[in-house]
């Protein structure tokens, strides 16, 4: 039996230029992932601040105090170093706040990854409506980086201050009217029944002279 011829040789024919493209395709596909590795590191090691900034009474009332709150998040993997946080929107003349206490610029000297810090400041201010509150401006710092860093913190819009004369008609205990109002009371009972046991008493008197 002849055994069957072998079957002919397979020749691949390689473009140099294909061939070409090929490898810097390979080339930039190498770079790219070895730039998004470089760059996913950098962000992993970099502290990032989230800053909020709230009214925290449920009703914010003219002439009367209120407190604005400051919350600092580290939501980065490295710690936060030489916190600034500056809030002028309090202290410019015309802002229309006075500062009953609490500081709205200050500092924190370092926040570890994953921790928070919050800060009060009281503030009154006696016009009634409504208020945009500014945005905190914020600078810090990645342990073991030299550039600064900058944010800002929320800002709360649209708050609503309540007239006085409205939240206290609706929510004071009006204890001094009440102490008023039981005075009278027992004045316009206990009068009649002082003038019938006198009247009783004289009767009796008269009675008894008889």
């Amino acid at each position: 039996m002849v055994p069957p011829p072998p079957p002919p040789p397979v020749v691949v024919v390689v473009d140099a230029a294909s061939l070409q493209l090929e490898v810097m395709v390979s080339i930039k596909c190498v770079l790219l992932a070895a730039v998004l590795l470089a760059t996913t590191a950098a962000f992993a090691e970099e502290a990032r601040l989230i800053v909020s900034k709230d009214v925290v009474n449920n009703i914010a009332v003219a002439d009367r105090d209120f407190t604005i709150r400051y919350s600092l998040y580290n939501v980065g993997d490295s710690e936060a170093k030489e916190i600034t946080i500056t809030d002028e929107g309090f202290t410019q003349d015309n802002s229309g706040f006075t500062i009953i206490g609490g500081l709205p610029s200050f500092k924190v000297l370092s926040l570890a990854p994953g921790a928070n810090v919050t800060h009060n400041v009281i503030v009154n201010t006696p016009q009634p409506g409504y208020y945009n509150l500014t945005a905190a401006r914020v600078t810090y710092y990645s342990a073991g980086n030299d550039e600064q860093k900058l944010a800002f913190s929320s800002m709360p819009r649209n708050v609503p201050m309540s007239p006085n004369i409205d939240f206290a008609r609706i929510y004071d205990s009006h204890l001094i009217e009440w102490v008023i109002f039981l005075a009278a009371s027992v004045t316009l009972v206990a009068l009649p029944y002082k003038s019938y046991f006198d009247s009783v008493e004289k009767h009796q008197q008269i009675l008894a002279r008889k």
